[in-house]
């Protein structure tokens, strides 16, 4: 990894797909049905190691599809530990075009859930980023939508200048 920057830190992005299938486990929170994957201490002890190694900031993937303010609020407490000076940014969600037309998971034999609503789109996002931000510590920037959508690619300009947290566009 430091050889892909060899004279700047390197940055690197934890997350994606698994983003939305990960979750924190904490008290009063009840796991998610499409939850894939807990992520505790030992995650955030392993992933700090690797941040340290590298001398690597770090985006770290949060869980939007899930639809839950206290679990993405869990997770933003839980990896702060990987310490501030490692931390670039919480991503929220990933790929967020696709919750209304790709199933989150399976609720059953052949019952497809889906994240969101058919059609769901920008403005939905950005309503939600906007919401969910409020929960996430101040002092952590914000990265989002981590798109790859034709539709969406152009809008990115007017999101990141219309919206105050969000410092970087993955």
């Amino acid at each position: 990894v430091r050889n892909l920057a060899p004279h700047a830190r390197p940055v690197l992005r934890i997350g994606g797909d698994s983003a939305d299938w990960g979750w924190v486990a904490a008290p009063g929170l009840t796991r998610p049905a499409g939850i894939r994957y807990t992520l505790g201490r030992r995650w955030v002890q392993v992933t700090r190691a690797l941040a340290q190694e590298t001398h690597a900031r770090l985006i770290l993937g949060l869980n939007l599809e899930a639809r839950s303010r206290p679990l993405m609020a869990a997770q933003a407490r839980a990896f702060t530990g990987v310490g501030s000076d490692a931390l670039a940014a919480f991503e929220l969600g990933n790929e967020p075009e696709l919750f209304g037309s790709i199933p989150w998971y399976q609720n059953g034999p052949g019952h497809r859930v889906f994240g969101r609503h058919h059609g769901y789109g920008f403005r939905d996002y950005v309503r939600e980023f906007t919401s969910f931000s409020k929960v996430l510590p101040a002092s952590v920037a914000l990265a989002g939508p981590a798109t790859g959508g034709p539709r969406w690619i152009p809008r990115i300009a007017s999101f990141l200048a219309a919206e105050p947290r969000a410092r970087l566009a993955t």
